[in-house]
């Protein structure tokens, strides 16, 4: 897959950014899955599926789950009834132990992931989800480890001082013709 997909209208996808570590992306994301759970139960429509995914995520370790094991717990607790189906799947792409940004703890655990590999997951997760969702509706949340300018796991030259300034590395600190960030957003990636 290349990194692109034709998504069908009846198919809503949402992504959800926010700058730093605890601004509440996970508590937004969890209710608004439970939001698009209760949507499909109050209509009776057991048509429609809900999914959440978490494509990078670090600090996943015995004393935390994730945040995709957060949303699900949320939303099956706050289900009262157990004979609708809910028609819901939750799940992490990548994930590291290390509680530090996603670009770190690729590096510091030896287990990198590629801009175009994190894409190529989503991808093919979206259309796998499409394929099977292709009588329904769906509602998709997609909860980014951290804001649009956050770098993705694969950021090459994120700690250079002039990743930020678009100026290439020479000793007069001109810019460069090659105007780019010295890391890839997550906004760019997704």
């Amino acid at each position: 897959m290349s990194g692109s997909l034709q998504i069908a209208k009846s198919l809503r996808r949402h992504l959800i950014f926010g700058a730093n570590t605890d601004v509440g992306k996970t508590i937004i994301s969890a209710g608004l899955v439970r939001s698009a759970q209760l949507q499909q139960q109050s209509h009776n429509n057991n048509q429609n599926a809900v999914h959440y995914i978490k494509p990078l995520q670090s600090g996943v370790d015995d004393s935390h789950e994730g945040d995709a094991a957060f949303v699900q717990k949320v939303c099956e607790l706050s289900s009262k009834s157990s004979d609708i189906n809910l028609n819901s799947s939750y799940q992490t792409l990548f994930q590291w132990k290390a509680a530090v940004s996603p670009h770190l703890a690729s590096r510091m655990e030896g287990m990198p992931a590629s801009d175009e590999q994190v894409l190529n997951t989503l991808c093919n997760t979206l259309q796998h989800q499409q394929e099977e969702d292709l009588l329904l509706q769906s509602t998709t949340i997609i909860e980014t480890a951290g804001g649009a300018l956050s770098p993705s796991s694969a950021s090459p030259n994120n700690n250079a001082f002039f990743h930020a300034k678009n100026t290439n590395n020479n000793s007069n600190n001109t810019p460069s013709n090659n105007l780019n960030w010295g890391w890839s957003t997550q906004a760019d990636l997704y």
